[in-house]
């Protein structure tokens, strides 16, 4: 038993009191694009103790994402292992290789469940992010918005003259030839209503999100006592690969590592509210409302968004920079 094995149990608490601070904040959010900010403002200076709600839910967000992606790092990294015991053949003192539940379907439960405790923490965390409709959260709504359009874009021509020659034979053979021009002109209407949707959907989109918002966050508690049942039931993996007799138990040595780390997370969590640790790590053109009119100089997300951020531009092609996204997600599985 080693100290990284209590992430896990950290990230049940600050679940715990993200759902706590969550519930508390929404008491006096407001999800339209006119009030959304104000509101923010609103529960943070005028509140009783609005702001130490509002500072613990933006710094337990921090948490939880960086706790999250440790855990994962440690997951992987035994699982990189136990491929390296198969393939060189680690024997035990009686020749018997001594290999946990790790590889079996019992502990692939618990890897994928994992995973997708993983995604829905990114996705409730860029939410959340937008929720606030500061200066930064407008800009990364748009950014979100010409990804998605340039996907539908790139789609209509990859698949779009496949799409017209199936119906121009179809036509064919039950009415007649059917002019190009008159087709191609119905597609780029449908696509342009779609597009102007998804445009006057800038406007009313927050209430869309914070109900999204709540609905990842109900998947986020689906999972994560997936995971932890299936994790007690049939037990974890450790870096030794042992099982049976060889195993710690649960108490009291694991119980009393989880319960002073914890304790050593709360002293911090401390200091970084006493020091205003969101005004070093955040973004300051975030504190400002949201303007169409007014664009930052740099249009910067999280830190831990950054790395995706990169890859978006580091492509011309949008959908490039997607599949990347996409081929990161595939590789971890």
């Amino acid at each position: 038993m080693n100290w990284s094995n209590v992430f896990g149990f950290l990230l049940m608490m600050f679940m715990i009191l993200q759902i706590g601070t969550g519930l508390l904040l929404s008491c006096y959010y407001v999800g339209y694009y006119c009030l959304a900010f104000d509101s923010v403002w609103y529960l943070s200076f005028e509140v009783l103790f609005g702001f130490m709600v509002r500072g613990l839910h933006v710094y337990l967000s921090m948490a939880v994402v960086a706790g999250m992606m440790v855990h994962w790092a440690r997951g992987y990294w035994l699982r990189l292992r136990l491929h390296l015991v198969r393939f060189v053949g680690y024997f035990g003192k009686n020749g018997i290789v001594r290999l946990s539940a790790l590889g079996s379907g019992n502990y692939m439960v618990v890897w994928f469940t994992g995973l997708a405790l993983l995604v829905l923490v990114f996705l409730e965390a860029f939410v959340g992010y937008i929720l606030v409709w500061g200066k930064m959260s407008y800009w990364g709504v748009t950014v979100l918005i010409n990804i998605i359009s340039g996907i539908i874009s790139s789609l209509l021509d990859a698949f779009g003259s496949i799409v017209f020659y199936v119906y121009y034979f179809i036509n064919l053979w039950w009415i007649g030839p059917i002019d190009s021009n008159a087709f191609w002109s119905e597609v780029n209407g449908l696509v342009e209503m779609v597009m102007s949707f998804v445009w006057c959907s800038v406007y009313c989109i927050i209430g869309r999100l914070f109900v999204l918002h709540f609905a990842i966050g109900l998947l986020i508690i689906a999972a994560m006592v997936v995971h932890i049942l299936v994790l007690h039931s049939f037990g974890g993996s450790n870096t030794l690969f042992n099982s049976g007799s060889y195993i710690v138990p649960f108490f009291p040595v694991i119980v009393y590592k989880d319960l002073f780390a914890f304790g050593l997370f709360v002293v911090f969590l401390s200091l970084c509210w006493w020091f205003d640790f969101e005004a070093i790590v955040g973004n300051v053109d975030n504190v400002v409302k949201a303007d169409s009119l007014s664009t930052p100089s740099h249009i910067l997300p999280e830190w831990y968004f950054l790395i995706f951020y990169c890859w978006l531009r580091s492509f011309s092609s949008k959908v490039i920079g997607v599949l990347m996204v996409v081929f990161w997600f595939l590789l971890i599985v």
